[in-house]
């Protein structure tokens, strides 16, 4: 709450690793970005990681997905991870 008032913009990059920190940090998130990269290991992870993200008290219109590497050859596609999980891909 401290940095809102001196800081336009504060990233936190929480990991993946839920902590009581990071809880805290998402709590107090306007927006909270999920970084993936667009490979099976972590697509498959991907729906976890929103939900640890909701338990944590981030309701989904506070959250949005960034695809990492998505120009890179031999990946999955934003339209084919949108189609198989079911959700949109913001960025």
């Amino acid at each position: 709450a401290c940095l809102r008032q001196t800081h336009d913009f504060v990233l936190v990059d929480a990991g993946s690793m839920p902590s009581v920190a990071v809880a805290a940090a998402l709590q107090a998130a306007d927006l909270v970005l999920l970084v993936v990269n667009p490979d099976v290991a972590c697509l498959r992870h991907l729906p976890r990681l929103r939900d640890a993200v909701r338990l944590s008290g981030v309701p989904d219109d506070r959250m949005r997905i960034l695809l990492n590497r998505a120009s890179e050859a031999g990946v999955v596609s934003a339209a084919q991870i949108e189609q198989v999980l079911g959700v949109p891909i913001d960025w």
